[in-house]
């Protein structure tokens, strides 16, 4: 039999235990499931402990959570091994993020995004032309290396319009990207 169906069947009989209050007996409600007595005595005395040890862990995490409330479950393992130990408490990783997560206590990563272009310079930014195509043209984001007078003059010299995407616009430069892709391949 599976795990889960085990438990399933175990959670039932205690439903149909509570439900029977006194009607009848345990021994008669086991046997309707297929189980003996004694096994519902265990399984609900682990259940028992499972429930005591998730309620401590709790307890634990939210006094840790109040100092640091964005703490990640792999750190905090590390930071309240010795509050597990002082309540003798076997915790282990997986163990931790089970129990948060059936509480709603994990902590969600906040989304960092990389900024790679520093377009906040004294050079003057160029305006983005990639639409109308006359010639050769140099498109850029605006970095401050593409901004820069000693590049743009050799752009100049060479007769090459400058073009540039908008401030945050990164979209708008997908053609100019479509075509430095197929040039780099």
């Amino acid at each position: 039999m599976s795990r889960n169906l085990k438990k399933t069947k175990y959670l039932a009989l205690i439903k149909a235990k509570d439900k029977a209050k006194g009607f009848t007996s345990l021994q008669v409600i086991t046997s309707c499931f297929g189980l003996k007595r004694d096994a519902y005595y265990k399984f609900k005395d682990r259940a028992d402990k499972r429930l005591k040890l998730e309620q401590q862990i709790i307890q634990i995490v939210q006094k840790r959570r109040k100092s640091l409330p964005r703490e990640g479950v792999r750190k905090l393992k590390k930071s309240l091994n010795d509050d597990f130990t002082k309540a003798d408490l076997k915790v282990g990783r997986d163990t931790l993020f089970k129990v948060l997560r059936e509480h709603k206590m994990l902590t969600l990563r906040k989304k960092h995004s990389a900024r790679t272009t520093n377009s906040h310079h004294r050079f003057y930014k160029y305006s983005n032309i990639i639409k109308d195509i006359k010639g050769l043209i140099h498109h850029s984001d605006r970095g401050i290396q593409y901004c820069s007078n000693v590049y743009t003059q050799i752009l100049k010299r060479n007769k090459i319009d400058i073009s540039m995407t908008e401030e945050n616009h990164c979209y708008k430069n997908a053609m100019a990207e479509r075509v430095n892709g197929i040039l780099k391949r």
